[in-house]
C-alpha cells in the first residue's frame, strides 16, 4: 500500500491510501458472504446466519406457517416457510432482540446473544392464546369502516363495534361465525384468491390489499370464538 498526499484549498492535508495491483485487495463490499468472513471488512461489520424453526408447543411441536420473525432493532422481518423455518442474517453485537408472532399464539420475544459472531439455530415453541378483539377492531377501523361502517354501498355491514360486526349478515350469511372461519364472510372474502374483479380485499380508500398477518389474525380470532371486549380470557393449567 502506498500514501499519496493531497493538498486542496481550504481542507488540512490528508493521507490517502492507494491500493496497488498485486499487493493488497480493497475491502469487499458488505453483505458478500453472509455468514462467512468477509475480506477486508472489520468484524462488527461481518454477519452470522439464525435459522429459526417455529414450533406449536400445544401440538407436538407441529411447524407453524407465516410466523414472524423480527430482529426488533433492525426492523428486519422474515415469516416461516411451511415447515416453520426462517432465516435471519445477523451483525454480531452484545445481543439482538428477537420477536416472533403468530395470530392465534402468544408472542416470544428474547435477547439473543451474538457477541461471538457465529451463527447458529434456534427453535421457537409458541403457545396458543386467543386473539383479543382490541386487536381486530384495530384492524377493522385501519382497514375496513371506510366501506363497511353501516352505511354506503354495504348498508349490511357494520364493523364499527363488536356487536354492530357480530349482527352483520350479507347475501352469503352472517359475517363473523364465531369458531367457524368458513362459514364467516369476513373470512371467505379475505382469503378468496380468485377474486379478479380489482375489489376486495383492500385497504381502507381502495389504496392497497389488506396484509397477510391481518388476514390471518382475524381468521385466528374467528376460529378461537370471536372473544368479544369483556369476554374472560381462560386461565391455563
Amino acid at each position: 500500500r502506498h500514501t499519496r498526499y493531497i493538498s486542496v484549498t481550504g481542507v488540512q492535508t490528508c493521507a490517502l491510501p492507494i491500493w496497488s495491483a498485486g499487493r493488497l485487495a480493497p475491502p469487499a463490499l458488505e453483505g458478500a458472504g453472509l455468514g462467512a468472513p468477509v475480506g477486508g471488512l472489520p468484524a462488527t461489520s461481518r454477519r452470522a446466519i439464525h435459522d429459526f424453526r417455529v414450533v406449536d408447543a400445544d401440538s407436538e411441536d407441529a411447524p407453524i406457517l407465516r410466523a414472524r420473525v423480527t430482529d426488533v432493532l433492525r426492523g428486519e422481518e422474515v415469516l416461516t416457510d411451511a415447515s416453520g423455518r426462517a432465516r435471519l442474517a445477523v451483525r454480531p453485537a452484545s445481543m439482538f432482540v428477537l420477536r416472533v408472532e403468530r395470530p392465534g399464539f402468544a408472542t416470544h420475544a428474547e435477547q439473543v446473544n451474538t457477541a461471538d459472531g457465529k451463527s447458529a439455530s434456534h427453535t421457537i415453541h409458541l403457545r396458543r392464546a386467543p386473539v383479543p378483539w382490541a386487536l381486530v377492531d384495530t384492524i377493522f377501523i385501519q382497514r375496513c369502516i371506510y366501506c363497511h361502517g353501516g352505511t354506503g354501498r354495504t348498508p349490511g355491514i357494520d364493523l364499527t363495534s363488536y356487536a354492530k360486526a357480530i349482527a352483520s349478515t350479507s347475501r352469503g350469511g352472517p359475517i363473523v361465525t364465531p369458531g367457524d372461519p368458513k362459514a364467516s364472510g369476513v373470512v371467505r372474502v379475505l382469503t378468496d384468491t380468485t377474486r379478479v374483479d380489482g375489489k376486495l380485499p383492500y385497504h381502507a380508500r381502495a389504496t392497497q390489499r389488506v396484509p397477510q398477518f391481518d388476514i390471518d389474525l382475524i381468521e385466528a380470532w374467528v376460529r378461537d370464538g370471536a372473544r368479544g371486549p369483556r369476554t374472560p380470557t381462560p386461565v391455563r393449567r
